[in-house]
């Protein structure tokens, strides 16, 4: 596999397309040859191929070792970098997988808190665990990681599996989340990828291959693979995730202080901001939504058995075929809902809300509506609608209603 490394170095990132000199390539030219000189002796007495396999080698050292000591001197203190419990750590990744690291600290220590262990969260309710996750969206991750929590602790026994075809097994972890299990809590020499990295080797590197495709993703893999730090492979990969996240960043990378800028391509070329490279697009529709709320003390609340509110509850919903219709909604107009014609009381503003692939422009209506009993709804008294996991959106406004009643 070292020999793979070789071939990265030359036909795929540096100087080796216009002049085939291995040597001359950029990052020969700038590695850090103090570090390397005690191989240098072998370079002379070996044959070609050992000196070339040695001096990769030492490449490779010289790579781990300054990213390692820049991550000692510049990384974050985050919580859960301060474990090595596979349970904490699971729950911190999938936490970031939709999240920024800043709002996911009070997530995640809130979460653990309240669940501190595998057996705390398979015992738990899911309306207790999506009321915790609500904020963060995607609660699909709330939903998969309760599921997963009772398995971990019927088929084992509440302990976290150490094994990647046991861990990648488990519903809603993929291939990124076992190699972070895997690396961070135990130590485990495996490849951690994830959008950083891409960024950061794409960019390093110049390698033009799709982050969104299988092929493209198993390359960067094997590039991964074949630079870890043998002696600490979780510090390395917390470290090329830092520097993705602190210095190679997508929108505001500081390449002129980067500790790699003299070896980097997209540097050089000044196609920094063209990499990495995404084959799909990813296409977003628009929606135009109109919840009914009933008196200023009572509104009705229905759990929601699809769509990208699954498992949490809502108010009654009407759908707009466009934003006009959305707009017309106004005082004493009349909506059918249920097969019944209800009267708009009043409306609020239009509130519009991004979601990945969603665009929501959303009105809330109070109404004579009473829905007691009738098609799964239950009435909730505003000052506890709180005690229900509600979408975000929701919630904001419901609590900003609510606190304006108190007035």
């Amino acid at each position: 596999m070292i020999y793979n490394v070789a071939l990265y170095f030359t036909h795929e990132s540096f100087y080796y397309r216009s002049n085939n000199n291995f040597f001359n390539s950029s990052f020969f030219r700038n590695i850090d040859y103090n570090f390397c000189f005690c191989h240098i002796k072998y370079i002379f007495s070996a044959n070609i191929l050992n000196s070339v396999y040695i001096l990769i080698i030492s490449v490779i050292h010289s790579f781990s070792h300054k990213l390692i000591n820049w991550y000692k001197s510049n990384k974050r203190d985050l919580p859960w970098r301060n474990t090595e419990d596979p349970y904490k750590i699971w729950i911190s990744e999938i936490i970031l997988q939709q999240t920024r690291v800043r709002f996911a600290i009070d997530y995640y220590n809130k979460f653990i808190e309240k669940f501190p262990t595998i057996d705390a969260l398979s015992d738990a309710k899911e309306d207790e665990v999506l009321n915790s996750w609500q904020g963060l969206g995607y609660y699909s991750r709330a939903r998969n990681i309760h599921h997963t929590s009772k398995v971990l602790k019927e088929k084992h026994s509440s302990i976290f599996p150490n094994k990647y075809d046991e861990i990648i097994s488990l519903k809603g972890i993929g291939r990124y989340t076992t190699g972070a299990i895997l690396s961070f809590a135990f130590k485990k020499k495996i490849p951690v990828v994830d959008g950083n990295v891409f960024r950061f080797f794409s960019r390093l590197f110049f390698i033009d291959k799709f982050i969104d495709t299988t092929s493209g993703q198993n390359y960067f893999y094997n590039l991964a693979e074949d630079l870890i730090c043998k002696k600490n492979p979780d510090l390395f990969n917390q470290a090329i995730i830092e520097y993705g996240a602190m210095v190679c960043k997508p929108k505001n990378p500081t390449c002129t202080t980067c500790i790699f800028n003299h070896q980097c391509e997209a540097y050089k070329k000044n196609k920094v901001f063209e990499l990495p490279l995404k084959k799909n697009i990813v296409r977003t529709t628009d929606r135009f939504l109109i919840f009914i709320l009933g008196t200023k003390k009572n509104i009705f609340l229905k759990k929601k058995k699809d769509g990208i509110w699954k498992g949490l509850y809502t108010p009654p919903l009407y759908e707009a075929k466009s934003k006009k219709e959305l707009n017309n909604i106004k005082k004493n107009e009349e909506l059918n809902i249920f097969n019944n014609k209800i009267k708009i009381l009043k409306t609020s503003e239009m509130i519009h809300h991004k979601l990945t692939h969603q665009n929501l422009s959303i009105k809330f209506c109070y109404s004579d509506l009473d829905l007691d009993n009738k098609n799964e709804f239950v009435k909730v008294k505003l000052k506890n609608f709180d005690d229900f996991p509600v979408p975000r959106i929701i919630e904001k406004f419901l609590k900003n209603f609510y606190d304006e009643q108190k007035k």
